[in-house]
């Protein structure tokens, strides 16, 4: 088991890490179920932790599955969503989808956090999986971090500004 795995379990074990918020972003409650709504379909929450966002997609009529590396918080997910339909959990690599079982077409595949996160040898496999399992006209949220400098703390993923556009 990584060290970053270890670290992400003991925080989902011991409290709540404070990416993990337990609120849908406005961006996401605006194309769910704004004025400008897309039609419902079918969700990939990558990174899920918790299951929040997952839960909010299947409340507003989305088939969401939400996939999270960390057993803690795929647990505490599907404790939260157990009354929740159209709600379903993965454990496992977000770059490793199709190892996974999760197959597309998916409508709307959202990312919060997770991109940014993973070393940078996952990322490559990241997008050939997203690319795989999203219909081609589907809508993708991302919400990550980059920067062009080095990180001053070693072994944390760093990510460039570029990176995201690639």
């Amino acid at each position: 088991m990584s060290w970053r795995r270890i670290l992400y379990n003991l925080m989902y074990r011991f409290g709540t890490p404070r990416w993990d918020t337990s609120t849908t972003p406005a961006e996401v409650m605006a194309v769910i179920g704004g004025a400008a709504a897309v039609p419902t379909g079918r969700a990939l929450d990558l990174g899920c932790g918790t299951g929040t966002n997952v839960i909010y997609l299947a409340q507003h009529g989305w088939k969401a599955v939400g996939v999270d590396f960390s057993p803690v918080a795929i647990a505490q997910a599907r404790k939260k969503a157990k009354d929740t339909p159209g709600a379903t959990f993965v454990e496992g690599d977000v770059s490793q989808l199709s190892h996974l079982g999760i197959v597309g077409p998916f409508d709307f595949v959202l990312d919060i956090g997770c991109y940014h996160g993973l070393p940078a040898h996952s990322r490559q496999a990241y997008a050939e999986e997203v690319a795989r399992v999203t219909r081609p006209d589907a809508l993708f949220m991302i919400w990550a971090i980059a920067d062009d400098r080095r990180p001053f703390i070693p072994g944390v993923p760093d990510m460039q500004d570029k990176e995201i556009a690639e």
